[in-house]
């Protein structure tokens, strides 16, 4: 089941939870405070707007916390708050206010959908390619927490997939960073951010083209045992993949890496030198 469809779905549970009618829906909080004269009432009029005027929803729920701090609705409609945050794309509030929600509420039955909503924020802030990477982890964190803490919630299969949709996000920069530091012949900088791949994100989709790279930066340094070793690693374990089938132009039949039978990449090639390092970067 889509992520989507799990938050309105969440409304639709809210909604009968409480036996909603979708009457008021247009009112303003003052128009349904001298009207309704509760904070429930105010309440199902929010609930009403979702997905019809979520503008108007946040207005009414704004209202209702500051009025009723205390009332029995207070955690659901803080909850239907973060939804239509969200829900408008104004993720830094969502997760202002999820955050604000899961340290009042803990244990409520709501809290896994808050984390959610919050993993869901940041994920949505991270589709934004001009962001760093930190929105990216953060929905990890988000996801990561809801599985931990909540492992039976309808929520929990949603959030691993999209986690690994975060990691695969940063684990793609990480290999663009890279390209870039090896076009201008840092080499090391760029081996460092294939390297990072390979440890840190080692189920990720950029995995092949990081052994990819390591190869290239390698070829390019006239490391053999390290193009070799990066060589064997990228065939044992994606043999069948088009980064596996560019290597092979590295190699020769005869393994040998002369200037006759070894292509060397568009790299401007430098000394690869690290504090602490005699020998090269990675050569155990």
């Amino acid at each position: 089941m889509s992520g989507k469809f799990k938050l309105i779905s969440k409304v639709y549970l809210i909604c009968a939870a409480f036996l909603i009618s979708a009457c008021g829906g247009n009112a303003t909080p003052r128009e349904v405070q001298s009207v309704a004269g509760s904070d429930k009432h105010l309440y199902e009029d929010a609930l009403a707007d979702i997905g019809v005027n979520n503008a108007a929803a946040i207005e009414k729920l704004d209202f209702l916390e500051l009025n009723y701090p205390k009332s029995t609705v207070a955690p659901e409609a803080m909850v239907l708050k973060i939804h239509a945050l969200y829900s408008i794309g104004k993720f830094d509030e969502a997760i202002i206010q999820a955050d604000k929600f899961i340290n009042l509420y803990p244990k409520n039955p709501s809290t896994p959908y808050t984390y959610y909503i919050k993993g869901m924020s940041n994920h949505g802030k991270m589709m934004d390619s001009q962001r760093d990477q930190q929105a990216s982890q953060d929905a990890i964190d988000s996801f990561n927490a809801l599985s931990n803490l909540f492992p039976n919630s309808e929520y929990t299969n949603d959030s691993k997939q999209f986690s690994n949709q975060a990691e695969n996000m940063i684990a793609i920069k990480q290999i663009e960073i890279g390209r870039f530091y090896g076009r201008r012949g840092e080499n090391a900088a760029a081996v460092q951010r294939y390297q990072e791949v390979l440890n840190r994100h080692p189920n990720t989709i950029a995995v092949p083209e990081a052994m990819y790279r390591l190869i290239e930066v390698h070829v390019n340094l006239n490391s053999k045992d390290n193009m070799y070793k990066y060589y064997k690693m990228l065939n044992t374990n994606y043999p069948r993949s088009i980064w596996a089938q560019r290597a092979v132009k590295f190699i020769s039949s005869d393994d040998n890496m002369s200037n006759n039978n070894v292509h060397n990449t568009t790299y401007r090639t430098k000394a690869l030198v690290m504090p602490g390092e005699e020998t090269g970067f990675y050569s155990n």
